[in-house]
């Protein structure tokens, strides 16, 4: 879901509303939480937004693969990055 671009009345939890703020009001939808658990609708993103956010900081040797880009609304997926000098019997907690 988009952070901040929807108003829900119970957080993500069943027989919640969401609402989509845009500013173009017209794009503004309301989604229900169902008594089966979907979605009424798709989440989606104010169709006006534009722009493009600074790649992720580098930490801990985790590496992004954004495959559309790093527009508004791109998704990344974190990778590990294998190290030269590692030692890969060194703990990792999840």
């Amino acid at each position: 879901m988009f952070q901040g671009l929807y108003s829900c009345t119970n957080g993500l939890h069943y027989d919640t509303c969401c609402t989509l703020q845009c500013p173009d009001a017209s794009e503004n939808i309301e989604i229900c939480c169902a008594k089966d658990g979907k979605w009424t609708a798709e989440f989606t993103m104010c169709s006006t937004l534009r722009g493009s956010c600074s790649p992720p900081p580098d930490l801990n040797s985790v590496e992004y693969s954004c495959d559309q880009g790093m527009e508004i609304g791109d998704v990344c997926y974190p990778t590990c990055a294998v190290v030269v000098n590692m030692d890969l019997h060194d703990p990792v907690v999840l």
